[in-house]
């Protein structure tokens, strides 16, 4: 959380590669082009191959909201 307090979060435009769930509907980890993420809520229908705006907190990867681009 103190990567949220400080404001040490990014907004980037990534392509989704990989989706695992293990499972578990309520965390899906994300592979993407560029690095790796993860959602703690998974309300979202992510998809691989898709372009998707992530804001994600710098140090953990932990995503704050998406956008389907």
């Amino acid at each position: 959380m103190r990567d949220y307090s400080n404001g040490a979060m990014h907004v980037d435009d990534f392509e989704v590669v990989d989706v695992y769930t293990g499972g578990h509907s309520t965390i899906a980890l994300i592979t993407t082009d560029e690095r790796d993420l993860t959602l703690m809520i998974n309300n979202y229908q992510i998809e691989e191959g898709k372009l998707y705006r992530f804001t994600y907190l710098e140090r953990t990867g932990t995503i704050l909201s998406v956008e389907e681009q």
